[in-house]
């Protein structure tokens, strides 16, 4: 069936509230309550027979790890969804391979249930990166709604003692493959590769099966850099614990406005906006 396209226990404690996340985050997110409706116009019971949808729990599964920004935005949109719906709505985080592991899981569900979270990679990126792919964005995923589109941020430990990008660039083209870096994957990760190498710097990168558990690996100095939403790291940065040296931009984010010294400036060379959306099988 094809569906037209329409426009965890949070480690840190207590997950934030949809107000406390739309409030902090760079992001701009849909409101919920539009998630909802998109859905339910959807799946009306025409659809299923007789039973309206969802008569049953919907899975939420998404390639993002458990405790970041954009897992607490997913169970934010689940919680919302299991309101409108008077059903249980479940996140299952299935993290590692580029989001592969999460759309292969997502594919294999059955029942017509199953809803995708997916972020920028798995759609755009991932058929430019892996010659075999296990599914085809174009045939097997159907965009329903968009949930959050960001910016992604440059990010240093404040150890580093750079306060710009143009800082950055000085001391690393001084000490080639000396700092490590982290970034999310799919087209953050390629651009600052492409980045580097039109600035004559040579970064070491880091593996995380989580990327978004890197912004406390920055805090504490494990790593110098990362390269990631700005809505996952404004938190740290407004505390002090990280510096943002640049945003990925055309002009200033709007969460940056009279916040210089927390966001940096641009990315030359580079804008980028990174989005997450819900998605639908085209098999289901």
């Amino acid at each position: 069936m094809r569906v037209p396209a329409t426009d965890a226990a949070h480690p840190l404690g207590k997950r934030p509230s949809e107000e406390a996340i739309i409030g902090s985050t760079a992001a701009h997110i849909v409101n919920l309550s539009r998630i909802a409706i998109a859905l339910t116009v959807l799946f009306p019971g025409s659809i299923r027979g007789a039973m309206a949808w969802p008569d049953r729990t919907v899975r939420v599964i998404t390639p993002t790890g458990a405790g970041g920004g954009s897992d607490a935005i997913a169970r934010t949109m689940a919680d919302a969804l299991a309101k409108r719906w008077k059903q249980s709505v479940a996140v299952e985080n299935k993290p590692g391979a580029d989001g592969i592991i999460a759309v292969s899981e997502f594919l294999q569900a059955q029942g017509g249930h199953t809803l995708l979270f997916s972020t920028t990679s798995t759609v755009t990126v991932n058929p430019i990166i892996h010659e075999k792919l296990s599914y085809d964005p174009a045939h097997d995923l159907v965009p329903i709604t968009f949930v959050v589109d960001d910016f992604i941020s440059v990010i240093a430990a404040p150890a580093l003692a750079v306060n710009t990008l143009s800082d950055l660039v000085s001391v690393a083209q001084s000490r080639p493959k000396e700092f490590n870096y982290a970034t999310v994957p799919g087209s953050p990760y390629l651009a600052f590769l492409g980045f580097q190498r039109r600035a004559g710097i040579d970064l070491t990168f880091v593996h995380y099966r989580n990327p978004i558990a890197s912004i406390n690996e920055v805090a504490e100095g494990r790593i110098q850099i990362a390269v990631l939403p700005l809505g996952t790291v404004l938190g740290q940065a407004q505390a002090g614990k990280i510096r943002v040296l640049a945003v990925t931009s055309e002009k200033r984010a709007p969460d940056c406005a009279g916040r210089a010294n927390r966001c940096g400036g641009r990315v030359p060379g580079i804008h980028l906006r990174w989005w997450a959306r819900v998605l639908w099988c085209e098999g289901d």
